[in-house]
């Protein structure tokens, strides 16, 4: 289990802190108002993401659990089917808007957008197959060819990063589906005719994706256009720090998954709740150290060019905490067939989020801003240990009748 937590903790601490790292560059090169728009494209880049890849990963892990191979394939064909159209229809609208707006960046979107979606399934299989070896390698390649690519087009300024981010997920596709050959389910791909079923599958956890990211465009939005583009640098850094929380609670996702559905199965809830008392010990422990090093970080390398961030970063870790926490435990609930309750808790709380902070960012400060981010967190948090606790009260129940 622990080497496992090393394989998959490395990957997607490598694979996501190289982009923060980039874009903490990119900050200290270009001040605080360029940086607030990579921001935006950032988020605008994984909206459209989100939109492309219509969660095949989630739902490829769930299927993966509970269906037999052959009806895997299918599911796997027709969802990367299904987002195949929906790159055709997101290349056909950004061209559109690139060429009327001359921001011709924008058409490479959506091909970062496909080539995530086919790597990200690939990926969930490795995960349920316990293959973490293949993960850690597609991820590692994904890393050192965004460093290389980067290292070269730095002087471009932001324009940089979304060059470096298309190459590098065009190639770790193209390895990802070269290691897929030799997967113990020997997963055969090829175009299928996809139907509604599929998407509507794919639509259920849409919620949970979309609303963290479109909550957090409304923010971005919000403070961008009320508070100004220097302030929204501010936020933006001070949240790339505690955004490592997030990062973190990826890694125990993919270690603990697989023991949480087994708990669910065998109706050792005992088990799952020691995998959440480990998880809120380290996502503390690790919370601190961070807020350290961020603090030392931004006093020292940008020497006040951020003083707003220093203010910021205590209220955002511990946003951060929280999210990463209901992230982990949000797994049970999913292993109750429960993501329509997830995806409505989600989306409740994230567009009431935004709403909010809309209002917030017109008339009071970013500061009221990171802090509604905590106490909505924490009501989520509290929906989902309630819905957890109900749960298990009728499965137990069930079982007994």
């Amino acid at each position: 289990m622990f080497s496992k937590f090393i394989h998959y903790g490395l990957s997607e601490g490598m694979a996501k802190l190289v982009p923060l790292l980039s874009s903490l560059i990119l900050a200290k090169a270009f001040g605080p108002e360029s940086f607030g728009i990579l921001a935006l494209i950032i988020v605008v880049n994984e909206i459209t993401f989100i939109i492309i890849s219509n969660n095949i990963a989630a739902t490829t892990r769930v299927v993966f659990f509970d269906q037999s191979n052959r009806t895997l394939n299918e599911h796997v064909n027709k969802s990367l089917s299904y987002s195949l159209i929906l790159f055709l229809i997101a290349q056909f609208v950004f061209s559109i808007f690139a060429y009327f707006t001359e921001h011709y960046i924008l058409f490479l979107l959506p091909l970062i957008g496909v080539a995530r979606t086919f790597t990200n399934v690939v990926l969930a299989l490795f995960q349920c197959s316990r293959n973490s070896k293949n993960y850690l390698y597609v991820q590692l390649l994904y890393v050192f060819t965004f460093c290389i690519v980067l290292g070269f087009t730095i002087e471009l300024g932001i324009i940089s990063w979304v060059i470096s981010m298309t190459t590098s997920v065009l190639v770790q596709a193209i390895i990802a589906k070269h290691f897929l050959a030799g997967n113990n389910y020997k997963t055969k791909l090829k175009l299928v005719k996809t139907d509604i079923i599929t998407a509507k599958y794919g639509w259920s956890f849409m919620p949970q994706a979309f609303g963290w990211w479109a909550k957090s465009g409304v923010d971005r939005f919000s403070i961008s256009s009320f508070l100004g583009a220097a302030i929204l640098g501010n936020y933006v850094l001070a949240f790339q720090f505690a955004s490592v929380l997030v990062l973190l609670s990826t890694a125990l996702n993919l270690t603990y998954m697989p023991s949480i559905a087994k708990g669910v199965r065998d109706q050792n809830y005992k088990n799952n709740n020691r995998i959440y008392l480990i998880t809120v010990t380290i996502i503390t422990v690790i919370g601190f150290i961070l807020y350290w090093f961020a603090k030392m970080f931004l006093d020292i390398y940008y020497s006040g060019d951020y003083a707003e961030s220093l203010i910021l970063l205590p209220f955002l870790i511990m946003s951060s905490a929280v999210h990463a926490l209901v992230m982990v435990i949000m797994n049970e609930l999913y292993q109750f067939k429960k993501e329509r309750l997830v995806s409505k808790y989600v989306l409740l709380i994230f567009l009431t989020q935004g709403l909010v902070n809309f209002f917030i960012a017109k008339y009071a400060t970013v500061y009221i801003v990171a802090i509604s981010g905590v106490v909505f967190n924490i009501v989520l948090l509290f929906l989902v240990l309630y819905s957890i606790k109900i749960t298990r009260m009728q499965n137990i129940g069930e079982e007994i009748c």
